[in-house]
């Protein structure tokens, strides 16, 4: 089936886009006295198949959306770094640490998971397992929504960094064990009693 073209933009960028060929009309004028050139008088496309026919319709009607660009992992911190040194004033440098820092201790927290697995009295816990497995998917370096949500990510690095928050969460852990206090409240533990260093 023909497709006339000529001076509709979209549809010259879907041809090209699916590597459609663009059939020229061209005729011959004469612009000054005995100069003659050449000039195309319509574009036209054909399509052969209901299939091109289809995406060729959707592009033009601009249903179909381009694919975001695949980043590389180093592509996808640098843009976290960034987002959050934006966000909080803080320099690169420092948001560089802080993504660092989140992810070794992603990777802290599947060692000692692994490490309890292997220890285990009982040979490893398909649960277990199945938790190490959703660690590893998630990741430590999530899109960072609003200034709000960048603060409370430096807060989080200076608690870790600079107070007595990893013991207490551990304490907090052992009184959940023994039943003293429940295991949803072991953070909140941690936070109501942890201590800054100066």
């Amino acid at each position: 089936m023909k497709k006339y073209i000529m001076g509709n933009r979209r549809a010259i960028n879907a041809a090209k886009e699916l590597g459609i060929e663009i059939h020229e009309v061209k005729e011959l004028y004469n612009a000054y006295g005995s100069h003659y050139f050449y000039r195309t008088t319509e574009k036209y496309i054909e399509l052969n198949t209901p299939s091109i026919s289809r995406k060729f319709n959707s592009l033009v009607a601009g249903k179909i959306k381009k694919a975001a660009p695949v980043l590389t992992e180093e592509e996808k911190t640098e843009k976290w770094v960034n987002r959050l040194a934006k966000l909080t004033g803080i320099t690169h440098d420092e948001a560089v640490a802080i993504a660092n820092e989140k992810e070794n201790y992603k990777q802290d927290q599947i060692n000692m998971m692994i490490e309890r697995d292997n220890n285990s009295p009982y040979g490893a816990s398909v649960r277990r397992g199945k938790l190490i497995a959703k660690m590893e998917r998630e990741n430590p370096l999530r899109y960072i929504k609003n200034e709000e949500h960048a603060q409370n990510i430096l807060a989080a690095s200076e608690r870790h960094n600079n107070s007595d928050y990893e013991d207490k969460l551990e304490e907090g852990r052992e009184l959940a064990a023994s039943g003293d206090i429940d295991r949803a409240e072991v953070k909140e533990y941690a936070r109501n009693n942890m201590q800054f260093s100066i």
